[in-house]
């Protein structure tokens, strides 16, 4: 019996998990509308060495932490990725997605740049994927 109930409480965390991660991450995502995406647009298009159209770059989110941003963008030259800007100011970006054993390395990653560990933690579960 005790046995049952300690398998059905780490099977309620571990499908709550995911749950709590978008939760906690919430206060870092920023809007995405037609006001502030050219600005997002020209942040990305700022950052890239062959200078595209804005129409032809496609934000899909935007999270943000003092300041701290990552743009999740498309666009015609390049495959989609996180841009990391700090103070508006291109630090670099991340291309593909992780599986979640990766995490220690990607954690590296951001801590190298100097981004903030919980904005990384939230980045981390955007682009990791369940193998």
């Amino acid at each position: 019996m005790k046995i049952a109930m300690v398998s059905l409480s780490l099977s309620l965390f571990l499908l709550a998990s995911p749950v709590f991660s978008a939760e906690r991450c919430e206060p870092f995502n920023k809007p995405v509308n037609a006001g502030n995406t050219p600005a997002y647009q020209r942040l990305i298009q700022k950052s890239l060495t062959e200078k595209i159209p804005l129409k032809t770059i496609d934000i899909t989110q935007v999270q943000g932490e003092k300041e701290w941003l990552v743009v999740y963008a498309s666009t015609e030259v390049a495959d989609p990725g996180a841009f990391f800007f700090r103070n508006n100011q291109f630090v670099d970006v991340w291309g593909g997605q992780p599986a979640l054993s990766e995490k220690e390395q990607v954690m590296k990653w951001t801590r190298d740049h100097h981004v903030p560990d919980s904005l990384a933690q939230c980045f981390f579960a955007t682009v990791a994927i369940d193998e």
